[in-house]
């Protein structure tokens, strides 16, 4: 059985990678270099497999199963590299959603959200009602 496995992955492979693959006398041997030499766990790969996990677009032209077919190859690139999505949801920030803010938008944001739960804990309306309800009368 393991010889029927070798000799189909070496049906399958180009000239040329089957002269890098040429030591490789068993299965496990065989696919080792395979991935030695494919499965790039480098930074720069890394990096392009989540920036096309984070920035992928349904193409119109596609129907819906080839483009949820070429968004799970992205995610099983990232697993085979060693990242799950949680991973690399939480370890990059979302390009988007991040875009305009920078650190006077958060420490405004901060600073609104904190005056907030002030007014929340003193049982006092935020003043953007008090102005809402004066607009009214």
């Amino acid at each position: 059985m393991d010889e029927m496995v070798y000799l189909t992955i070496l049906l399958y492979l180009s000239d040329k990678v089957l002269r890098l693959v040429d030591e490789a006398t068993t299965t496990g041997e065989l696919w080792k270099k395979l991935e030695s030499l494919y499965l790039t766990k480098s930074l720069p790969n890394n990096l392009y497999l989540k920036e096309k996990f984070f920035g992928y677009k349904i193409d119109q032209s596609k129907d819906l199963e080839e483009n949820l077919d070429e968004f799970q190859k992205i995610v099983v690139d990232l697993n085979n590299i060693g990242q799950s999505e949680e991973q690399t949801l939480g370890k990059m920030k979302n390009p988007r959603r991040d875009a305009g803010r920078n650190a006077g938008d958060e420490k405004k944001m901060k600073l609104q959200s904190e005056r907030r739960r002030k007014l929340r804990d003193e049982n006092e309306e935020p003043l953007e009602v008090e102005i809402m309800k004066a607009a009214r009368i």
